[in-house]
């Protein structure tokens, strides 16, 4: 195994035995093989962990953890516990990198002083509004944010938020930050963790190149209940907004968005507090309880001034 290697790529594993073999070669071929590979077992019943062990057996690189099944966040941060590379990339086990992601990141590093790099993705099959979300930029035109307004990238940008895996880190910035993803989340952990970083990152940059590959949508993974749950969906979505207003109130980032993060969790229900196939006592419950956590933390809707958009926003709210 690479001493010092340039990049940790973080595969959390959980019984994607039909999808593994792919997204393993993608890895393994990196143009750029100054790499290691650290496979998180997490608790697979299937042939997930054999496939992983011999490609193990022909190559230093990977190294493979084993544990008891914890979910997505808890097999993430056994991997970020080991690593060793100057850079981290999280790699979801049924999804596949371009050959040159490495290479291309690494340049981009070495061009400036990025604590997170973002990068384009495409989704698998074609899903239109997934690819035009994660062509990061419409112009193929690089962006960067800096420390004063890294936290502005948060809402500006249609792909910061909601996935980790088209993000880079430094592995000293996450370090010294004790950057970990929250266990206790049973759905949605990516979503606070970008929270978390963006706010304390020194400088961010985006690059249009779609390096990553994303499955739409693998049998059996969380996104697929949440289609089928809804409720159960928004039910996560509000302890989601809990803990991210809690950090950002104990950091002091509340000040410099106000309006942003307003409008941030006015998106991130509106869609699915409209579906009519959920019950309607049940979005109410769940608007209602949305209403008292924002106000709890000084968000008070009916003391703002409105936009536009936020008051169309609040009749739809209102009307639910």
């Amino acid at each position: 195994m690479c001493k010092n290697p340039k990049f940790s790529v973080v595969i959390p594993v959980y019984n994607v035995g039909q999808y593994i073999i792919h997204c393993m070669e993608s890895v393994i071929d990196q143009t750029l093989k100054d790499i290691e590979i650290i496979c998180i077992n997490d608790g697979s019943t299937d042939q997930s962990l054999a496939i992983v062990e011999k490609y193990r057996e022909t190559d230093h690189r990977i190294m493979i953890i084993d544990k008891k099944n914890g979910g997505l966040a808890s097999a993430r941060n056994a991997g970020l516990k080991a690593v060793r590379g100057e850079y981290v990339l999280f790699v979801d086990s049924d999804d596949y990198l371009e050959s040159n992601t490495c290479d291309r990141l690494y340049m981009e590093f070495m061009q400036t002083n990025a604590d997170i790099v973002v990068f384009g993705a495409a989704a698998f099959p074609s899903y239109t509004a997934a690819d035009n979300a994660w062509l990061n930029s419409r112009l193929n035109v690089n962006t960067r944010y800096y420390h004063h307004n890294t936290i502005k990238a948060l809402f500006s940008e249609e792909s910061s938020v909601p996935f980790v895996w088209n993000k880079c880190y430094r592995r000293m910035f996450l370090e010294e930050n004790n950057f970990l993803f929250d266990e206790e989340l049973l759905y949605g952990e990516d979503t606070p963790f970008l929270f978390y970083t963006f706010p304390a990152a020194k400088e961010i940059s985006f690059i249009a190149d779609k390096l990553y590959n994303y499955r739409c949508v693998s049998e059996g993974s969380l996104m697929a209940r949440a289609r089928k749950d809804p409720v159960w969906k928004l039910r996560m979505h509000l302890e989601i907004v809990r803990r991210i207003l809690s950090h950002w109130r104990e950091k002091g980032y509340m000040e410099s968005a106000m309006d942003e993060i307003y409008l941030w969790i006015l998106d991130f229900f509106l869609h699915d507090l409209e579906d009519d196939a959920i019950p309607r006592e049940d979005r109410r419950e769940i608007r209602d309880a949305l209403f008292g956590i924002v106000r709890s933390y000084g968000l008070h809707f009916s003391e703002r001034k409105k936009t536009g958009y936020e008051r169309k926003v609040m009749r739809k709210l209102s009307a639910i």
